[in-house]
């Protein structure tokens, strides 16, 4: 739930989790390699220089990705009902 936007409004065109497929599809694809890539376009800054922090950040994100269908599902059914568009 931390995830979600404060305003329900961004989420009235989410009708079901097809909405969400060109992005789960990115996710799916996401190599370590590719992360790894992506590491290094993040300023040192951002990160306070400590690299294995981010890596560690980035397996992370890897080892997760595979969880967000749920957790969408997740926030979908929870009180809060974010998507009011979702159809069954």
């Amino acid at each position: 739930m931390r995830g979600l936007h404060a305003r329900n409004r961004v989420y009235e065109g989410v009708i079901g989790m097809e909405s969400f497929a060109p992005w789960l599809e990115h996710l799916e694809k996401m190599s370590e390699p590719v992360l790894a890539e992506l590491a290094e376009e993040v300023p040192p800054a951002w990160y306070e220089d400590d690299y294995d922090a981010l890596l560690r950040l980035l397996g992370q994100v890897h080892r997760r990705r595979s969880r967000v269908p749920e957790l969408l599902e997740l926030a979908r059914h929870s009180n809060r009902q974010p998507f009011p568009q979702w159809a069954s």
